[in-house]
């Protein structure tokens, strides 16, 4: 069983005994000629581990719904979705040529760029997205906030398949999720911190960050 598979399994696993109500919100897989039409569409491969977790599932059905499956705000939106919120921002920013388009992957950019895949909803402007530039950081996950500078920041995880281990280890071992970012990150308003799952009464999961003493 390889890394993403055995993460995501671990992940719905834990869902389902411990927040029941965000586990029922995980779409089936996505079939192979989804994920094709998706790089088809957007104009660039996916790295494997993102195409692993899509065969695994199709993100979740995030519209209006309480919850939250990744820190700190996020629910992983199915491959239509990636498209529709891709098309949206390339609309907002432009075809360009930008700037950032022959930067490597995880340079920072303040516009949306055709290589920023979205793969997590907040519900707000603000996306969760693989950077799909060449380079050592191909793949890697990142914040896209247009009101705080666009992406702004050092990528929250260096990949996919990254981000669900890591996801994994804070549910099942109670080990804090995004350390590395908050050990990487400072900003000019607040200190990042890690985050622990929390369930709320009604059986979704949110994510509490941890404070230090």
């Amino acid at each position: 069983m390889s890394t993403v598979t055995q993460s995501w399994s671990q992940i719905v696993t834990w869902l389902e005994q411990n927040a029941p109500a965000t586990a029922a919100l995980i779409n089936p897989p996505a079939d192979p000629k989804t994920i094709r039409w998706l790089e088809t569409a957007i104009g660039y491969s996916l790295p494997p581990d993102l195409s692993e977790y899509l065969r695994q599932a199709d993100g979740t059905r995030h519209r209006w719904v309480q919850g939250r499956l990744v820190p700190t705000l996020y629910n992983l939106v199915p491959c239509e979705d990636m498209l529709d919120i891709h098309k949206m921002w390339i609309k907002i920013s432009g075809r360009g040529p930008h700037l950032g388009d022959a930067d490597p992957a995880g340079t920072l950019s303040t516009e949306w760029l055709g290589a920023f895949l979205p793969i997590g909803e907040s519900g707000t402007s603000v996306k969760l997205f693989v950077d799909l530039r060449p380079g050592d950081l191909h793949g890697c996950v990142g914040e896209y906030s247009p009101e705080d500078g666009g992406f702004h920041s050092v990528p929250w995880w260096p990949s996919v398949g990254v981000m669900l281990e890591d996801l994994a280890e804070a549910m099942v071992n109670r080990r804090p999720a995004c350390q590395e970012y908050a050990t990487a990150t400072t900003t000019a308003w607040s200190k990042p911190r890690p985050y622990l799952p929390t369930v709320e009464e009604d059986g979704y999961l949110r994510w509490d960050r941890v404070y230090e003493d």
